[in-house]
């Protein structure tokens, strides 16, 4: 029995990874396990949890113009 998620595999190989990277991103997969690789100090642990909840709370109030988005990227 699986208790985890199906990605269909047709006959392109890439695509199926493409989407699994996509749905392993979209469940935070990868942030989850890099922080799992180090131990996290309680209290850091709970402040980081604070701000994580306090971006997701407040992330649609946030507008970042198209042209702008990646300026500081650069």
């Amino acid at each position: 029995m699986h208790a985890g998620r199906r990605i269909p595999v047709n006959t392109d190989l890439r695509s199926a990874f493409l989407k699994l990277s996509k749905r392993l991103q979209k469940n935070s997969v990868f942030r989850e396990w890099k922080l799992a690789a180090r131990h996290e100090k309680r209290g850091i642990k709970r402040s980081r949890l604070r701000t994580e909840r306090w971006r997701k709370r407040f992330a649609d109030e946030v507008y970042i113009p198209a042209s702008n988005k990646y300026r500081n990227y650069l």
